[in-house]
This record gives structure tokens, C-alpha cells and sequence, in this order.
């Protein structure tokens, strides 16, 4: 499988999440109306929710396994490698959902740099990480 490649492959971590990310998005790109059945039909999601959870599992292992890789790497900050994928995975999820229930054609591109600038960047802008912390959990 080619998410797997990615993974194992000698690339840097920002470079294998952008070709993670592309390889999803031409993925759905490329079977647009098997993607929006399946987003959009409750009954075939409980039919097929245990090979769903195990592809998502699989989906946010890979993940996490390129952000532990980024933080060994020096380019992404510490966080909890698994709690970011599930986070990221969900993002999007939801918004590979709504760009294929909006368009025509789903915008592989669109998907790929936005995903990489929400997950690279986030929203902060010059923000101090104990500025972030301020008031968690109070």
C-alpha cells in the first residue's frame, strides 16, 4: 500500500506528511461518490464499522508514526504523537466530507495545502506556548 511506503520510505516528516496527505486526497479524489456514499449513509457506516476502525486505526498509526518522526527530527514541537493523528485524522475526515458534498470535483490540491498549513502552522501567530497554556484547566 502506498500510505504504508510512504511511511517506512527515507523521506523527511514534513515531506512524508504532505505525501500522505496527497495520497488521501487522490484517493477520495479519485472514487468521489463511493467517498460520499459512505460519509453520508449511517447504515453503511455500521456495516462497516469494524474494517472502518480498523482502517482508521491504521490511518492515525501512520500518522503518529510521522510526527514522532518530525519531533525526532527537530521540526515539529512535543506533543502527544497519537493525540495530534487522532486530531488531524478527524480534521480531515470532516473535511474531505464537506469538500465532496460541495463541489463537483474534489480539489486534491486545496485539500493537501491546507491540510499541511493547518497542521504545520495551526492558528497562532507569534504565540508564545505558555501564552497557549494559560487558563488550561482552570
Amino acid at each position: 500500500e502506498r500510505a504504508a511506503a510512504i511511511v517506512a520510505g527515507e523521506l523527511g516528516a514534513v515531506q512524508k506528511l504532505e505525501a500522505l496527505l496527497r495520497t488521501w486526497s487522490e484517493h477520495v479524489s479519485s472514487h468521489p461518490g463511493l467517498f460520499h456514499f459512505l460519509f453520508n449513509e449511517f447504515a453503511v457506516q455500521m456495516l462497516l464499522k469494524t474494517d472502518s476502525e480498523t482502517k482508521e486505526a491504521d490511518a492515525i498509526g501512520r500518522l503518529a508514526t510521522i510526527v514522532s518522526q518530525g519531533i525526532a527530527e527537530g521540526v515539529f514541537r512535543q506533543v502527544d504523537a497519537e493525540q495530534y493523528a487522532i486530531l488531524m485524522f478527524g480534521a480531515v475526515r470532516e473535511m474531505a466530507e464537506k469538500l465532496l458534498a460541495t463541489r463537483d470535483e474534489f480539489p486534491v490540491e486545496h485539500m493537501v495545502a491546507t491540510s499541511l498549513d493547518f497542521s504545520l502552522h495551526g492558528l497562532g501567530a507569534n504565540l508564545d506556548t505558555q501564552d497557549t497554556q494559560k487558563g488550561v484547566g482552570t
